[in-house]
């Protein structure tokens, strides 16, 4: 009788541990679960602000005026060097 009672008691104990690293693995995969989908949002947040500033800045830098340079005579008074 005392083995029985025994087994039923080691059999209950090994469900216990069992139920208790389920419950715990599943809080755990729950967390990841939150903290990755967490991490792909920001991802894509961040991807599309770069992207935008980006577009921003491509079409900034085709508006900008660039001076013209024509040929002529320039004096050496009038180039810019190490002295300016």
């Amino acid at each position: 009788m005392k083995g029985l009672a025994l087994a039923l008691l080691g059999a209950l104990v090994a469900a216990v541990l069992i139920m208790a690293f389920v419950y715990f693995l599943d809080v755990i995969l729950g967390l990841a679960l939150f903290i990755g989908l967490g991490i792909i949002i920001g991802m894509i947040i961040i991807g599309i602000v770069v992207f935008v500033v980006m577009f921003v800045a491509l079409f900034y830098y085709l508006a900008a005026k660039k001076p013209k340079v024509e040929p002529g005579e320039y004096k050496l008074e009038e180039a810019k060097g190490k002295e300016d």
